[in-house]
């Protein structure tokens, strides 16, 4: 009995060994690469770009996706393989955006992409899409689709120059409504500047990345220190209602 229990544990052993190596990731040591989008701490799968928040001086700005390799680094630099969804993008190359060759470094796993924005004046009056996907390559001839986390080799860009009010500002259990009071553009302006937070869920808190409460109680605190001073140096902030900017 005891030497059955012996063999019966081997086979066991065996066939353990046997599913562990079948279920190791078969890209582990191939050449693939794709967004890597655990290390972003939000906007993992798109983000929304406003040029409403930023200095009326700025025309142009540089938005850097990471990115990083499966199998191993090689002593020359690879480009990297990101194209546009043309069914999914209403951007106009050369007009809205650019895609400067990024690199993947000799004996480097990681790297940045970027993308570079540009203002202009339709953006005021619409938004428009800019859909990316890493595709494979001679370089990375392995096609990474989806992988344990999630992610997938997609990312999407929205650009505007006008300031969009957030859903359900008003609605019930909403964090913006609680700590930030009633909206208006002045208001969400000056919050966005003060914040650096330009993407803000629906209520402030529905979604993925979306704030947690303790963020809510750092941002209350940081726009009303920032609107104090703002009155000690200029006065009241009236916003385009005629009605001045306060905070709960």
């Amino acid at each position: 009995m005891l030497q059955h229990l012996k063999y019966t544990g081997l086979i066991m052993g065996l066939l353990c060994m046997g599913s562990c190596v079948k279920d190791t990731p078969r890209f582990a040591n191939e050449a693939g690469v794709y967004i890597n989008k655990e290390s972003m701490d939000s906007y993992k799968d798109s983000i929304t770009y406003s040029f409403a928040v930023k200095p009326d001086t700025l025309q142009q700005d540089t938005i850097y996706l990471p990115i990083r390799i499966t199998g191993l680094p090689t002593k020359n630099d690879r480009p990297i393989p990101m194209t546009i969804v043309k069914d999914s993008t209403s951007a106009t190359q050369a007009q809205h955006y650019e895609l400067p060759v990024c690199l993947i470094k000799a004996d480097s796993f990681i790297a940045r992409f970027a993308i570079i924005v540009k203002r202009r004046p339709d953006l005021k009056d619409r938004e428009v899409r800019l859909m990316l996907q890493v595709t494979p390559s001679q370089d990375f001839p392995l096609n990474i689709t989806r992988l344990a986390t999630g992610a997938n080799p997609y990312y999407l860009i929205r650009l505007n120059d006008k300031l969009t009010k957030p859903d359900k500002w008003e609605s019930a259990g909403s964090w913006l409504q609680t700590f930030f009071g009633n909206y208006s553009e002045t208001k969400f302006k000056f919050i966005i500047q003060v914040t650096g937070r330009s993407n803000w869920p629906p209520r402030g808190r529905d979604g993925a990345g979306a704030p947690i409460l303790n963020d809510m109680h750092n941002y209350s605190s940081m726009v009303h220190e920032a609107l104090r001073l703002y009155e000690a140096a200029n006065g009241p902030m009236i916003d385009e209602n005629g009605n001045r900017v306060v905070f709960p």
